[in-house]
């Protein structure tokens, strides 16, 4: 059997399933890399090369994906983006509440001053600032041809924000501003309780893990070799 090379290294900025998937098959078409796993749950990524492949080289293969790499822990990762995710969160509800109350009572008649402008400088400061990393998504799929979950909130959101836009502008069209506002607030609590329970199952399956087999045994038409388990997608 061949000499093998094998490397690993955590995966930053993906969101879901098509993420993982689009830098799994970017890794595949690296030049001598005969196997590459992408986890998305542990955001970590593995792979056998015949040749030894420099981490340059990777980095470059994911990055045109639209995502990047990184050698620190993905305990520090995870815990910096469980401090982002509660951080947004919190700035967003201060915001979205209080408009959210005042959207109400102009539905029922109590007519609030300047209320579409409100929503428009507000609700555009939650899309765009509390939003940004959605925003960030968004971009990274579409300028790569794919869509995921940041694709259609940012759309969602950015819809609404332009009818509070065309609205101030003097155009006879209703406002749902603060609609855009409220989407990507709770789209920001469902980020946030994600990172929370993902935060809590990384320490439970760490736990588990010292209880099973390190690695894992894969054939190849040339032979076999041993992988991370966590990548073997057992």
């Amino acid at each position: 059997m061949m000499s093998e090379n094998k490397k690993s290294f955590s995966v930053t900025g993906m969101t879901c399933i098509t993420c993982a998937n689009t830098v799994e098959n970017s890794l595949k078409k690296i030049e001598g890399v005969k196997f590459a796993s992408v986890n998305l749950a542990t955001e970590s990524a593995f792979l056998i090369s015949e040749k030894d492949i420099s981490l340059e080289k990777i980095k470059k293969a994911v990055e045109e994906t639209g995502y990047g790499i990184s050698t620190e822990p993905a305990e520090d990762l995870e815990k910096k983006r469980y401090n982002l995710a509660r951080k947004n969160l919190i700035f967003s509800w201060i915001i979205t509440f209080p408009l959210s109350v005042l959207m109400i009572f102009n539905m029922i008649g109590y007519i609030v001053p300047y209320f579409v402008l409100i929503e428009l400088i507000f609700g555009g400061i939650v899309i765009f600032y509390s939003g940004r990393e959605t925003i960030k998504g968004a971009w990274i799929a579409l300028t790569h041809f794919h869509t995921n979950m940041d694709t259609l909130i940012f759309i969602g959101s950015l819809a609404c924000w332009i009818t509070a836009l065309l609205s101030s502008l003097g155009l006879s069209i209703i406002s749902f501003g603060t609609i855009g506002t409220m989407i990507v607030t709770i789209h920001l609590t469902g980020r946030f309780i994600e990172s929370h329970l993902r935060d809590k199952a990384a320490k439970e399956i760490k736990a588990l893990i010292k209880l099973q087999a390190k690695e894992a045994r894969v054939i190849f038409s040339d032979g076999e070799s041993t992988i991370p388990r966590a990548n073997s997608g057992l």
